[in-house]
């Protein structure tokens, strides 16, 4: 028998997610992930609501959880690298001198990690 857990994902829209306590239980105690990339998928799940990406920049992520932004990206990079979540550039912004605007951030992967 599953034991199940709720987790509330957007307080501005609260949706109620199953997930199977023991696969969020065990990338909880996986050491092999750093506590800083776990805040991030936290992060990543809440802005994402019912959708399976979302696209903060990383600046908006480093205020979000209170890293660093190069801490954030050391942490993304990781997150990449074991194939938890993958990211695709969005486009540049003129009115910003060019500048991309944020990644896109997709979070299928862990969401089957975890079972949600």
């Amino acid at each position: 028998m599953k034991n199940n857990i709720d987790m509330e994902i957007n307080t501005d829209n609260p949706i109620r997610y199953k997930t199977d306590d023991r696969k969020f239980r065990e990338f909880l105690a996986d050491k092999t992930i750093p506590p800083g990339a776990k805040l991030i998928i936290f992060n990543l799940i809440y802005r994402a609501g019912t959708k399976n990406y979302a696209f903060p920049s990383q600046s908006r992520i480093a205020m979000d959880i209170g890293l660093s932004d190069r801490q954030v990206r050391y942490h993304l990079k990781t997150l990449k690298e074991k194939k938890i979540i993958w990211w695709k550039k969005r486009a540049t912004n003129p009115a910003n001198q060019n500048k991309l605007n944020s990644n896109s951030y997709y979070l299928d992967n862990i969401l089957k990690i975890i079972e949600i």
